[in-house]
């Protein structure tokens, strides 16, 4: 096992760190694509992890669409959305109770696994469910209970987060999908699998050709065949992901997957209406689902659908209409978000929004361990002359602007106690032109509130000197 930590501290505050290490994964061991058996996290740990050694946390699993690797929420590939700096965000400014939040992989030798347990890429349910929460609740101080676990997932992992938990909540309480991979009773055709009748016959041309060798030479030129398309043509790799996922067959030569077209004797196009059935229980299926895990669904205390109506994906709209509908239909108490965008495109605004504040006010905490800090620890504002000077016993924060200044409108980025809560909200506009404005934080176990007065200093144009702003009369 191997480890890389980096570490931020913001003007003397201790801010959470990501910690990123390879776990055992015997769940891979015998899959047929020969997946490693060591597998990939990244874990955010909370501000206080290192001080507070009896305190322990609640976790939030979040697993990746597909082609996305670990790092492309670690370095900022998916919009901007970088994991440690948006969780230390959450914590020090937007009043988020402290988490442990683990990045799981979901990558794999066919770029995406669907979470979904198959001989050909491996038992990725288990791996989640079971060798990913046992190794988090056997190497750090989490909660470990249902009730403060919540799983969460952006496209083909908000697929993972809506199934996973709808089927085992005796492990996540919360369960919150993204954009999810969700299908309505016509959608399966309109995905990317099917919609494009080159692809079908570009998927039947390459299963066609690697039937024509002797099983090992067809299991190399498969995985040549893959790291081609990897470059050329995701849907193609897909196609075949897809497939491997939810109709996995090793009884035949690579791809290891049933089909449901092929070609008949007149060169036409049919359909294995047997096996459409296999690719449509993927992310199809989903009244069947409703009522085989209806009491399931009913024991979380939270479970979200959140999509956006600008999705170049246009099935995965009306799957996740459709599924809403039949959670109404059948009682299932749930919330479903919409936004204005597209594809996971606003992720990061989303998860710090709205996705990780619903979670954070359902998961159980270990309250009697609950912070009783409040206060600011940083402050800073456009156009200031210096640094603010904070005086902790008066809770007095002083600010020096150059003459001029417009201060009506300013917009403060602010660090305060980890899981404090600050009103008004960072990120809020506040005046300062009438010299001073005040700022309520609350700790994270609410018991403490305590008042921050922001006061303004003007410095003469000489800048040697500072001089109190005035109020207007």
């Amino acid at each position: 096992m191997f480890a890389i930590v980096s570490n931020l501290m913001v003007f003397g505050q201790q801010m959470g760190k990501v910690v990123q290490i390879n776990i055992d994964a015997p769940s891979m061991a015998h899959s047929v694509l020969a997946e490693p058996t060591s597998q990939p996290l990244a874990i955010y740990l909370p501000p206080s992890y290192e001080s507070k050694l009896k305190k322990h946390y609640p976790v939030v699993y979040f697993l990746p669409g597909y082609e996305d690797t670990i790092a492309a929420y670690t370095k900022g590939y998916i919009n901007d959305y970088f994991f440690e700096k948006s969780m230390n965000n959450m914590v020090t400014q937007r009043g988020m109770k402290e988490v442990i939040m683990v990045i799981v992989n979901g990558y794999n030798r066919l770029t995406g696994c669907f979470y979904n347990n198959s001989p050909v890429t491996g038992n990725w349910e288990d791996f989640v469910v079971k060798e990913v929460v046992r190794y988090m609740d056997t190497h750090y101080r989490t909660l470990p209970t249902a009730q403060s676990r919540a799983i969460l997932g952006l496209s083909m992992g908000g697929y993972g987060a809506t199934h996973l938990s709808m089927k085992h909540p005796s492990v996540f309480s919360i369960g919150v999908g993204e954009c999810s991979g969700l299908a309505n009773p016509t959608g399966i055709m309109k995905t990317s699998l099917f919609i494009d009748k080159n692809v079908i016959k570009r998927v039947i041309s390459i299963r066609n050709e690697l039937a024509k060798y002797p099983r090992k030479e067809a299991h190399q030129k498969y995985l040549d065949t893959i790291q081609y398309f990897k470059k050329k043509d995701w849907v193609t790799v897909f196609s075949f992901a897809y497939g491997s996922a939810f109709a996995p067959d090793t009884t035949m030569n690579a791809p290891y997957c049933q089909y449901p077209f092929s070609y008949n004797e007149h060169n036409e196009l049919v359909m294995d209406t047997a096996i459409f059935k296999r690719y449509e229980r993927g992310f199809g299926n989903l009244r069947a689902k409703v009522t085989q895990y209806k009491k399931n669904l009913k024991k979380l205390k939270g479970y979200g659908i959140d999509y956006g109506t600008s999705d170049y994906f246009r099935w995965i709209i009306d799957g996740n209409m459709y599924y809403d509908s039949l959670l109404t239909a059948e009682g299932i108490p749930h919330r479903l978000w919409t936004n204005n965008g597209g594809h996971g495109d606003q992720h990061r605004l989303r998860a710090e929004n709205v996705l990780l504040p619903y979670i954070n006010s359902l998961l159980t905490y270990d309250t009697p361990h609950l912070s009783n800090q409040a206060t600011i620890n940083h402050l800073a504002c456009a156009g200031q002359v210096s640094q603010p000077t904070i005086d902790y016993a008066t809770k007095t924060i002083t600010i020096a602007f150059q003459p001029g200044a417009k201060l009506t409108s300013l917009n403060p980025a602010i660090s305060v106690s980890a899981g404090a809560r600050i009103l008004p909200a960072a990120n809020t506009a506040i005046d300062l032109s009438g010299g001073t404005a005040t700022y309520v934080v609350t700790s994270e176990n609410g018991a403490v509130i305590s008042k921050w007065v922001i006061k303004v200093k003007m410095q003469e144009a000489t800048g040697a000197k500072t001089t109190p702003l005035k109020k207007e009369s």
